[in-house]
């Protein structure tokens, strides 16, 4: 197992058990009185629970804490990804709660930890001129990030594909209003940015975020000599 890249034996600590849960899904429905049938309303998730109890080794029981300190210190700084043992996706969790217990005496503490945040793969990416296809093998609404190189000077250029309306799944096209041959334009749906070289853009009109539901999808540009860049990071339920 690592933390951030860093293997949990720095601290001489090894994954014991793991407890993997879903997202908690939230629906904003209600049944009106006097109405015939209820009304159901979007439906959106919350975090995904991850728990993970793990093993701290050591001579005697000051270095045992003194190790499982150091441990918690990195995971309570902040988010961090976690590459489980013999699991191939990984996780982007903040620490919720831990408990230290002593497993063997003098010689061995567990340290269950509880994590919130989402599971993802491996990014996913493929390349175009004027379209590009991939498939997005997440199963709940993953973000994607689109990269343009425009062929030429253009104004009201549109893109389709990219974005939808989470409610009706329908297509919201991206309107880019100037673009300039050769500047990449940047979309991201992960941080929410929209670059174009490397100041902000203002000048577009974008009614969601880019982002791709499991299967497959075509991103197309109105600029078909355009050459475009396009990713997507697959979240799991």
């Amino acid at each position: 197992m690592t933390i951030n890249g860093t293997n949990t034996s720095t601290w001489s600590a090894r994954q014991h058990h793991i407890d993997i849960g879903h997202h908690e899904v939230n629906r904003d429905s209600q049944w009106i009185r006097s109405a015939i049938l209820p009304h159901f309303g979007a439906g959106y998730i919350g975090f995904k629970t991850l728990d993970v109890d793990m093993l701290v080794y050591g001579d005697n029981r000051e270095q045992i804490i003194g190790k499982t300190s150091n441990l918690l210190a990195v995971l309570q700084a902040g988010p961090v990804s976690l590459d489980l043992d013999d699991y191939t996706h990984n996780f982007e969790v903040v620490l919720k709660s831990y408990k230290v217990s002593e497993f063997v005496m003098r010689r061995v503490h567990k340290v269950s930890l509880s994590f919130i945040g989402y599971e993802y793969g491996a990014e996913i990416l493929a390349t175009g001129r004027g379209s590009v296809a991939l498939t997005n093998p997440g199963n709940i609404l993953s973000p994607a990030k689109l990269e343009i190189t425009p062929s030429a000077n253009r104004t009201n250029v549109t893109v389709q594909g990219l974005c939808r309306d989470l409610r009706t799944g329908a297509d919201l096209p991206v309107t880019l209003e100037t673009v300039t041959q050769g500047v990449v334009i940047t979309l991201d749906g992960a941080n929410g940015l929209f670059k174009e070289g490397n100041n902000l853009k203002a000048d577009l009109d974008i009614k969601s975020m880019p982002g791709f539901i499991h299967g497959a999808a075509t991103v197309s540009c109105s600029d078909s000599a355009a050459v475009m860049s396009l990713t997507v990071l697959p979240l799991y339920m």
